[in-house]
């Protein structure tokens, strides 16, 4: 490993262990949100990361996606678009239930946990929220969403 990080700034460095911590941690944070803080592109912090874990210096765990479907749930809770606790509940567990249909289809290996769950959120809440208001609570595009949604539809 002896000039792994050579020619490499270490805000690069730092930033991408700071992600890679994160995701081992199960901590929802996005590469975007690491960018912010950072000098760094998101390519650069993204390249280096790849590189580490191509280089088997840290492994990494999938992502655990009921902290995903909660994070999002909590924002969309918010700005007020659920009526009640009982709803938020109810939406969650059809999150829940949904989530673990696709990860055993294996839908969910190589996407992105934000996008996959504004779609999960979206089936769940029987498409009564708005795609665009999901999809501006998980940090997506509404085409990203439709585009995850036609493929949870196909196995559900």
């Amino acid at each position: 490993m002896q000039g792994f990080t050579k020619g490499r700034s270490v805000e690069t460095l730092t930033a991408a262990v700071l992600y890679a911590a994160c995701r081992n941690l199960s901590v929802p944070v996005t590469l975007r949100e690491i960018c912010q803080y950072s000098n760094e592109s998101k390519k650069t912090i993204s390249k280096f990361y790849r590189l580490m874990i191509n280089k088997k210096i840290f492994s990494v765990p999938s992502p655990n996606y009921e902290i995903y479907i909660d994070r999002v749930l909590d924002k969309l809770k918010q700005k007020s678009h659920f009526k009640n606790v009982k709803a938020i509940n109810n939406v969650r567990r059809k999150s829940i239930n949904i989530m673990k249909k696709a990860q055993s289809s294996g839908l969910l290996h190589g996407k992105k946990p934000a996008s996959i769950v504004s779609s999960i959120i979206y089936i769940a809440t029987e498409r009564g929220i708005n795609q665009s208001v999901i999809a501006t609570a998980a940090g997506v595009t509404e085409v990203t969403l439709r585009n995850n949604l036609r493929k949870l539809e196909s196995i559900l």
